[in-house]
């Protein structure tokens, strides 16, 4: 099985060490210096490897961008800090360092990154999230006009909406006040009417009463009368007797009948008038309307 199938085949440091270890070149080398060498040049690759991954990826999710971003935060940290720690002081090796490698750490060389690499999931902490929020893409500017432009046209619109609703509250307080008025101005029609009505109940009082006593003349006078002439003997007199009873008969049920028709419109008005749900009830049917209207028809009188 070939290098290149295994996946490792562009790693430097494995061609450097499949090459001879007994040789004069890797004696007389550092350990340390070539693995940082190697691993850095191991390092140049993967990332280079991950470059052109990466401009050949469609589509990623947001998730892995972040977490790329993240990752190469990282990197630029630890080098940034290797950078101020090589400025400041230089490693010094310890003796334990120089001490005889295993027979097989002879052959195979220094342990390269590949080999204790592990595999980490993704991990979104707080401050990534928060820095993913500068990572997304800002608003164009033709896209904020279009935003500002709708904000103007709804504002407008709402200015009008409450402009007409400002209006319609505007009359229908009017109306309301007009109603209360003509109901006030009703309800005194109302009061004066009844004092109208009891005066004519008076009135009519008297004439039912004077009525009644020329009617007991009147009878006194056929029972006098029936005395000293007969009957028949004064056809004129007996005739104007009679239609005297008619006339008054006619009187007295017309004067009924229009007591008892003003006392039932009097009724349905005070019904309408005094009680205001009622009056809103009445309003809102067309019998309700229609004593309404037949009522202020009689009080406007």
């Amino acid at each position: 099985m070939s290098l290149h199938h295994l996946g490792i085949a562009h790693f430097p440091v494995l061609h450097r060490q499949f090459t001879s270890p007994t040789s004069n070149t890797f004696r007389e080398a550092s350990p340390n210096e070539d693995l940082t060498q190697d691993s850095k040049d191991v390092l140049i690759e993967r990332l280079n490897d991950l470059i052109l991954r990466l401009s050949k990826a469609n589509t990623l999710e947001d998730g892995a961008v972040t977490a790329i971003h993240s990752q190469v935060d990282k990197i630029e940290r630890l080098i940034r800090g290797g950078e101020r720690s090589q400025d400041g002081q230089t490693p010094q090796q310890s003796p334990g360092n120089l001490a005889a490698p295993r027979g097989d750490d002879i052959f195979w060389g220094p342990p390269t990154p590949t080999q204790s690499m592990k595999l980490r999931l993704p991990h979104m902490s707080p401050n990534l999230r928060h820095d993913s929020l500068y990572n997304e893409p800002q608003m164009t500017t033709s896209k904020a006009a279009e935003v500002a432009k709708a904000a103007e046209d709804l504002a407008s619109k709402l200015a009008i909406t409450v402009a007409e609703l400002q209006t319609r509250k505007e009359e229908s307080d009017q109306v309301h006040d007009l109603l209360l008025t003509r109901a006030e101005r009703a309800a005194e029609r109302i009061l004066l009417l009844e004092y109208r009505i009891a005066e004519m109940e008076d009135d009519f009082d008297a004439n039912q009463s004077e009525l009644k006593y020329l009617r007991i003349q009147l009878k006194a006078i056929e029972a006098q009368c029936s005395q000293y002439i007969p009957r028949n003997e004064d056809p004129e007199l007996a005739q104007a007797i009679k239609n005297w009873k008619i006339d008054w008969e006619d009187i007295d049920r017309r004067s009924k009948a229009r007591r008892k028709k003003c006392l039932v419109s009097l009724t349905h008005a005070r019904r309408l008038y005094m009680r205001q749900p009622i009056l809103d009830k009445a309003k809102k049917s067309a019998e309700g309307r229609k004593l309404y209207y037949m009522a202020v028809g009689l009080l406007s009188v």
